[in-house]
């Protein structure tokens, strides 16, 4: 079920899958000796000579095969993704959400403040690039307002 969840439709991010696609799609072009087998009936003038549906079920049929051809490849990935996902993943986060919890709310609301807050050498960055904003919006008003049509004379 997990990895069908992952799976929800035929299609996929991965340039594999595309890459075959149109590699699949090339090869009606081709020469009888470069088609694959289940391609051999299957000319560029056939295929233009098809309904817009029966076109479409070509299209499908090709997908598919890249698909499986991808998925023969992720089935090894999914097996380890999978593996993780419920021996390592799940018993982690269901005991840190756990361990979080009783932490949280067995604190006082001093102590979630300071646990949260954050420490002094940010604050003193923060309050300095505060004040040097501070002089710099200062020095763009003073700029804006000198008159720039004096001359010295």
């Amino acid at each position: 079920q997990l990895i069908l969840g992952w799976e929800e439709s035929v299609c996929s991010s991965n340039h594999y899958f595309m890459d075959t696609v149109q590699s699949i799609r090339a090869s009606i072009s081709s020469t009888s000796e470069e088609k694959p087998s289940y391609l051999q009936h299957l000319t560029d003038a056939g295929i233009r000579e098809m309904s817009n549906d029966e076109q479409r079920l070509v299209d499908m049929q090709i997908e598919i095969f890249a698909y499986w051809k991808l998925m023969k490849k992720r089935y090894v990935d999914y097996i380890i993704m999978s593996t993780y996902s419920e021996l390592v993943n799940k018993p982690i986060n269901e005991t840190l959400k756990t361990s979080l919890m009783d932490t949280v709310f067995g604190r006082k609301d001093d102590e979630l403040v300071k646990l949260f807050s954050p420490n002094d050498r940010i604050e003193r960055e923060r309050d300095n690039i505060i004040s040097r904003l501070g002089r710099l919006c200062e020095a763009r008003d003073a700029l804006n307002d000198h008159d720039t049509t004096r001359t010295i004379g």
